[in-house]
């Protein structure tokens, strides 16, 4: 699952992760990724550290641990952020479909 609330930047993720063979969900927000991920059938979570609601990725991370997927990873366009959750990977934005295939699929 990708959370980004920059439609183009989502659409981009997707269509980078759907070329390294994965089945992607797309989410524009938290309120939208809440159902899928409360499911349990997300193996993986893309998610932006700024989501414009006032809840960082981080908090959203933070807030829903039993809701998350075994690999999640944190994308920003600034520095890794302090107080990252122990296991969460990070991705500074831009980054290469290589780096994404090495976070995504390590």
């Amino acid at each position: 699952m990708i959370v980004d609330d920059n439609a183009l930047v989502r659409q981009m993720i997707a269509s980078l992760a759907r070329e390294l063979g994965l089945s992607v969900i797309e989410a524009a927000s938290i309120d939208a990724a809440q159902a899928p991920l409360a499911d349990g059938n997300i193996d993986m979570l893309l998610c932006d550290d700024d989501l414009g609601t006032g809840v960082s990725g981080v908090q959203f991370i933070a807030s829903n641990p039993l809701q998350m997927p075994a690999t999640v990873v944190l994308m920003s366009g600034n520095p890794k952020p302090n107080g990252l959750p122990e296991g969460i990977r990070y991705l500074c934005k831009p980054f290469t479909i290589g780096q994404l295939e090495g976070e995504l699929l390590a």
